[in-house]
């Protein structure tokens, strides 16, 4: 099955929202380094959300993809069971958040 185009409303929201920054080092990012947090292999309706899209730079994309357990603690992979939006990730710009679909985010509690 081809992939599916990433539309072009939830790249826009991503790339404002993670402001051109690669979220795991802040440093300048390509826009078209786009990194699924939950497979893009799962394909269905928040495939291609904005919260389920971050942007790395292609040195943090290799990190996240070569340490997966690493990076699911981090919210940088989300399990393929799980709503990207439920899930936290830590966000190099504005530290842990959980990110919506309209390209925000919001600040996760802090734990007593």
């Amino acid at each position: 099955m081809k992939a599916t185009p990433i539309p072009e409303r939830s790249r826009n929201l991503v790339i404002a929202r993670d402001k051109s920054k690669c979220v795991r080092c802040a440093g300048p990012c390509i826009p078209g380094e786009w990194h699924h947090r939950r497979s893009r292999s799962i394909r269905d309706a928040e495939t291609h959300l904005p919260s389920n899209g971050i942007l790395l730079c292609p040195e943090c994309h290799r990190w996240v993809h070569a340490h997966p357990f690493e990076a699911r603690s981090t919210g940088y992979i989300v399990s393929r069971y799980a709503s990207p939006a439920s899930e936290g990730v830590v966000h190099a710009l504005y530290g842990p958040v959980f990110l919506d679909n309209e390209g925000g985010y919001t600040q996760m509690e802090e734990s007593a």
